[in-house]
């Protein structure tokens, strides 16, 4: 597990301040800051105040491999 400390929180409607994100894989918990054991995680990441948020993928391609779809070619789609 790993955690990121002193960031601002992206959640949902709200920013979150305070608060401790645990984290391996996937986000496991967001906890208040009092209750967090540094000893409890194998990573500590300081955010320093900066933002916190989900990854976010763009799946908006054109094209791979040297073949762009707006091509007027079979191969292209």
């Amino acid at each position: 597990m790993k955690a990121i400390i002193h960031g601002r929180i992206l959640a949902e409607n709200e920013i979150l301040r305070g608060q401790v994100l645990l984290y391996d894989e996937q986000i496991r918990r967001i906890i208040p800051e009092a209750e967090f054991d540094p000893a409890s995680v194998a990573e500590i990441f300081d955010a320093a105040g900066q933002y916190v948020s989900p990854g976010f993928i763009n799946m908006h391609i054109h094209g791979c491999c040297g073949v762009d779809v707006m091509d007027d070619a079979d191969g292209a789609l």
